[in-house]
């Protein structure tokens, strides 16, 4: 519905406009050396904050999605309650690996920094942004949308404004990390009193069936370990090798157009890639078909949407930068021009972003728009055989 569509559009948007003005702030403030040094701590805190919700973010939105749809929603609180702890788990693993890799090469991964207060403020933006992000993936598995405007509509611009001030007194490093420590205190705390009122009654000591929580189980360990590698391998990793074999200054202005390239691509499927997910769990509760023809219209719409993207990119890549980050940074340009034509082509795939539900097709009839994936639109021998298809087993 439009109703629908319209709250996630303002999370998406508020996010991206608020996040770009906020990055241009601390890139000009910073320069290109300090922007660098100030991106690998951010992508550190990422990694981490991606590790730590690898198996249990998608969980939440498909499992939430499916017990509503097959009428179940008692068992909403026990699965949260072991997602919970999962995800702490996988919290204690992160913390211990970080404080390791700032022992052992602070020295050469930042060298002139206080090594113990970046380990700290890494630690506690972690902590506080993975259970933000679990948050709304409560609130997208209850396709309460309206939470996700709120949260962004009012710990976006509290975010800015901390930077601002930030700017104003000119801090250095630490002081802009301190802010983002803070800012993820208040994603936390607003993200929380959104969701509060979400969960069902349920009774005391109620568990999961045993084949749910098999379920759960098996869709967290694919998740995660596809989740991990292709965040630690794809997104930014770039930032700490130009830190360590190149310079700060040097990963500092890929930042920005990686920045740029990635959050244009992103408004393209930004809201399908909100709606998708918890939208085709609950269809597949229902139809099997119904969830099938539901993805195969949402992506054959994002191709046309891709393309202005792709002029865009090549024509005006040198202006845009001029113009939002300053001359210091019209060396990358050129690679904002190319990061906006790569990430057209896979425009399409960040509908599933951040998910495994959307990325394998096996056990799929030739000719046919099904995919099996973790279990949407599944196509089996007789499915096949009644549609003249030959199948297909992954």
């Amino acid at each position: 519905t439009q109703r629908t569509a319209a709250f996630p559009s303002v999370a998406i948007y508020t996010e991206y406009f608020l996040g770009m003005l906020t990055s241009i702030l601390i890139a000009r403030d910073l320069g290109a050396e300090g922007f660098g040094a100030y991106s690998l701590i951010i992508w550190l805190v990422a990694v981490s904050m991606t590790v730590v919700n690898a198996g249990t973010a998608g969980a939440v939105i498909r499992f939430v999605a499916e017990l509503r749809g097959a009428g179940t929603p008692e068992l909403i609180v026990p699965l949260l309650a072991f997602l919970r702890r999962v995800q702490q788990w996988f919290l204690l693993v992160v913390l211990a690996g970080g404080a390791a890799l700032f022992w052992f090469a602070g020295d050469h991964l930042v060298p002139g920094f206080n090594h113990l207060l970046l380990f700290l403020l890494m630690a506690l933006s972690t902590a506080l942004r993975a259970n933000y992000m679990f948050n709304v993936c409560i609130a997208k598995g209850f396709e309460h949308f309206r939470a996700t405007a709120v949260i962004a509509t009012v710990a976006a611009p509290a975010n800015l404004l901390l930077v601002a001030l930030a700017w104003w007194v000119s801090a250095p490093v630490e002081g802009f990390l301190a802010v983002y420590a803070a800012s993820s205190a208040v994603f936390y705390f607003v993200s929380s009193r959104q969701t509060r009122g979400l969960l069902p009654d349920s009774a005391a000591g109620l568990a999961l069936p045993a084949s749910v929580h098999a379920r759960v189980v098996r869709h967290m360990r694919i998740t995660a370990a596809m989740v991990i590698i292709t965040y630690v391998t794809a997104s930014e990793v770039e930032v700490m090798f130009l830190n360590l074999l190149d310079t700060a200054a040097a990963a500092g202005k890929f930042k920005v157009a990686y920045q740029l390239a990635d959050g244009a691509t992103l408004l393209v499927p930004g809201v399908f890639g909100v709606l998708l997910l918890p939208m085709m769990a609950n269809a597949l509760s229902q139809s099997r078909e119904a969830a099938g023809r539901r993805f195969v219209g949402a992506t054959t719409y994002l191709a046309l949407l891709a393309m202005p993207l792709l002029a865009f990119g090549i024509l005006f890549a040198e202006p845009v930068m001029a113009v939002l980050y300053g001359n210091a940074y019209l060396a990358a340009a050129p690679a904002f021009a190319d990061d906006s034509n790569q990430s057209v082509i896979c425009s399409g795939a960040n509908s599933c972003k951040g998910t495994s539900d959307c990325h394998s097709y096996t056990n799929a009839c030739k000719g046919q728009n099904a995919c099996k994936g973790q279990g949407f639109s599944a196509a089996g021998e007789k499915e096949c055989a009644a549609k003249g298809a030959k199948f297909v087993k992954g």
